[in-house]
């Protein structure tokens, strides 16, 4: 009997209007596909939902999903793949931790917010749904970039590969 509760992440299509300074780097230190997403998220700015069961947590592309993709998304759902614990950090919109701990096939989720609202939930998720959202999301907005000539199809893969090696090693086990 599966007891898991649902795991998704989405974006919406429609673009809003930023009010914020768009990102800048006046001392060069980025490297172009960092300057690149950073332009992207901010350019392309839409909301984004992850639902976790019976909760729904609202972001944005710009600040949030940069936020996340800079404190290394791929590499944090290569390691859950691999059995071990990751912490998505949502400091922004929604203050919130999402705690991602592997048990066998499935997954515990510890959703715990702070700031104004300190409140803590814990779900059963499937280990199996919960990898193919993130990496579908990490793959859909990864395709937007390049498509839309933000970053390059070269420094994507390169941003990828732990997770394609990841997916790698799952279809040669199947």
């Amino acid at each position: 009997m599966n007891n898991h509760q649902t795991f998704k992440i989405y974006y919406e299509k429609e673009n809003f209007v930023s009010y914020a300074d768009p990102p800048e780097d006046p001392l060069a230190e980025l490297t172009p596909f960092e300057m690149g997403l950073r332009n992207f998220c901010f350019e392309c700015d839409r909301r984004f939902f992850i639902e976790i069961g019976d909760r729904k947590i609202r972001l944005f592309f710009d600040p949030d999903l940069c936020m996340i993709l800079e404190d290394g998304f791929p590499e944090q759902i290569s390691n859950l793949a691999q059995g071990k614990e990751i912490e998505i950090e949502i400091d922004e919109s929604d203050q919130a931790i999402i705690k991602l701990v592997p048990v066998g096939e499935k997954i515990l989720c510890t959703l715990k917010y702070f700031g104004n609202r300190c409140e803590e939930k814990t779900f059963d998720l499937d280990k199996n749904q919960v990898l193919a959202a993130l990496n579908q999301f990490l793959y859909q907005v990864m395709e937007m970039a390049v498509s839309q000539g933000y970053i390059t199809q070269a420094d994507t893969e390169e941003f990828l590969a732990p997770v394609l090696a990841n997916d790698a090693k799952t279809r040669m086990m199947v």
